[in-house]
């Protein structure tokens, strides 16, 4: 195939768009499309999260809370700490 490329090639490049996307378009101008990257990049993080948020996307629709793996609590020691002290307020 010509136009073979790696999967882990294919999605850098998409994650590579996407993180472009997110910096330059402006709703003036791009209008509802910033969101389609806005998606794609909230579908980025929820899966770093590592809960199993896809099954729930659609059923409970606009709670992303719900989708968050739970926040460790302060027993778990100094990098728990760290995390929540880089963390914004709120």
């Amino acid at each position: 195939m010509l136009n073979y490329r790696p999967f882990a090639a294919a999605a850098a490049a998409l994650r590579g768009e996407t993180t472009g996307e997110l910096r330059t378009q402006v709703m003036a101008k791009d209008g509802r499309t910033v969101f389609y990257a806005f998606g794609a990049a909230l579908g980025l993080l929820l899966d770093q999260e590592g809960t199993d948020w896809r099954d729930r996307y659609l059923a409970e629709k606009f709670y992303l809370e719900k989708y968050r793996a739970p926040r460790r609590n302060a027993t778990n020691g100094a990098a728990g700490a760290a995390r929540r002290s880089s963390s914004p307020p709120g």
